[in-house]
C-alpha cells in the first residue's frame, strides 16, 4: 500500500504551524497536543482532548488516545479546529504526514467545527493568516494545493489572496471534508458518506463514546427459547446504554459520570428499547471464540454515528471485542435488523424502539 504524503498545515494571526505527528498511545489518559520536541501540552490541550476523545473517536475508525504534535505554538481560540480535524481524517485513511515540500496534498485550512464534526461559523482574519504562510510556495509544482475552510466571505477573501496553482475549497459538512481526506492511500476504500442529523451542542452526543469505551460489560444473559434469538446470543451480547435524558448523554462524557448499561429484554427474536433521548447507544460484544461480523440495515441511518459502524455493511468483531452503536438523536419509532454470522452460526435479531417513527 502506497500512503500518499500530506502536509497539513494550522494557520493563526500570530503564525503558522504544520501538523508533524498523530499517534495513537493507549497508554495515556486522555489526548493531548504538543509542540515538536516538547513535552509541555500546548493552550488547547483541554479542548483538543474533548475533540479527539468525544467526536473524533466515535467515529469508531481510530481508537485513541491521541498525541498531536505541531510544528509550533496554537495559543488559544477555535480556528485550529477544523484542520486538525482533517488531518485525523487523513490519518485514518491511511495519509502518512510530511512537510510542505515533500508533500503531494498540502491543506491550509482554518476554522471551528461543531457537535457533528461539520464546519461552523465562518473563519476569521483570512488575509493575514495567509500572510504569515509564505511556506506554501515550497510546495512541489506536482503537488495539489488546497485552502479549505467553511464557505462564507472568507471564502472569497481567500480567493484573492490565494498563491499560484492554489484552489479555495469550501468545506460545508463533515462529508466534504471525507471527499477531501478519503483514498490518500492506494487500496484505502473511502468512506461512506455520513447521514445527515440534527445538530446539537459544540461536541454533541458524539461526545459520549469516549465514555462508553471505560464502561464495563455488565449484564447478565436472559434466559429465551430455543430460537434464532438463543443462537444469536451465543455470538453477540447486545446491551442498552442509558441516561435519564437526552442532555445527560450528552454530557456524560463531559462530565465523567457513568451510564447505566443493561442487556436488552428481548421477546422472541425481537429486542425492544426504550425510542426517548434516555437510549444513549447500544453496545454489542463478540461473545463467540471466532471473528462474528455484523450487519444492521438501514433502519437508523441518519441518527447514529455513521464512521465504522455496521450500518449498511458488514463489520467484524473479534473475539471479546465491543462495538458501540451511539445515538446522534433518540431512535423514536425507529427498527433495525441485525444479522451475526461466526464461522459455524447465523443467528438475526430485529431491534426496535417505541415511539412514532419520525
Amino acid at each position: 500500500m502506497n500512503a500518499r504524503r500530506v502536509a497539513v498545515l494550522v494557520p493563526t494571526t500570530g503564525g503558522l504551524a504544520r501538523v508533524v505527528r498523530l499517534e495513537e498511545k493507549p497508554h495515556l489518559g486522555q489526548s493531548t497536543v504538543t509542540g515538536e520536541g516538547d513535552f509541555r501540552p500546548l493552550p488547547i490541550a483541554a479542548d483538543y482532548h474533548r475533540l479527539a476523545d468525544g467526536p473524533l473517536r466515535a467515529l469508531g475508525d481510530q481508537t485513541g488516545p491521541f498525541h498531536l504534535t505541531l510544528s509550533g505554538r496554537v495559543e488559544d481560540g477555535r480556528s485550529w479546529e477544523l484542520p486538525v480535524l482533517i488531518a485525523h481524517r487523513f490519518a485514518a485513511h491511511g495519509a502518512v504526514f510530511a512537510p510542505v515540500a515533500e508533500a503531494d496534498i498540502v491543506v491550509w485550512a482554518t476554522g471551528a467545527v461543531d457537535g457533528t464534526l461539520a464546519p461552523a461559523g465562518a473563519a476569521r482574519h483570512i488575509g493575514e493568516k495567509l500572510a504569515h504562510s509564505q511556506i506554501l510556495a515550497e510546495a512541489r509544482p506536482e503537488a495539489r494545493l488546497v485552502v479549505a475552510l467553511a464557505p462564507g466571505p472568507a471564502a472569497q477573501e481567500a480567493l484573492a489572496a490565494l498563491p499560484a496553482g492554489a484552489e479555495c475549497l469550501p468545506l460545508a459538512t463533515f462529508d466534504d471534508i471525507e471527499r477531501l481526506t478519503a483514498g490518500v492511500a492506494e487500496g484505502v476504500k473511502p468512506a461512506r458518506p455520513r447521514p445527515r442529523f440534527p445538530r446539537t451542542g459544540r461536541w454533541g452526543a458524539v461526545a459520549l463514546v469516549a465514555l462508553l469505551v471505560a464502561i464495563g460489560f455488565g449484564g447478565s444473559i436472559l434466559l429465551v427459547k430455543e430460537t434464532t434469538l438463543n443462537r444469536f446470543n451465543s455470538l453477540i451480547r447486545l446491551e442498552r446504554l442509558s441516561a435519564p435524558d437526552r442532555e445527560s448523554c450528552i454530557s456524560a462524557h463531559m462530565e465523567g459520570r457513568p451510564l447505566a448499561a443493561e442487556t436488552l429484554r428481548v421477546d422472541g427474536e425481537v429486542a425492544t428499547i426504550d425510542g426517548d433521548g434516555a437510549t444513549c447507544a447500544l453496545r454489542f460484544t463478540n461473545r463467540a471464540a471466532s471473528p462474528v461480523t455484523l450487519t444492521l440495515d438501514d433502519g437508523f441511518a441518519g441518527i447514529v454515528i455513521a464512521g465504522d459502524s455496521p450500518v449498511g455493511r458488514p463489520m467484524a468483531l473479534s473475539p471479546g471485542a465491543s462495538y458501540m452503536l451511539v445515538f446522534r438523536a433518540p431512535p423514536d419509532g425507529r427498527s433495525s435488523r441485525l444479522l451475526a454470522r461466526s464461522e459455524t452460526e447465523t443467528a438475526a435479531l430485529t431491534i426496535t424502539s417505541r415511539g412514532e417513527r419520525r
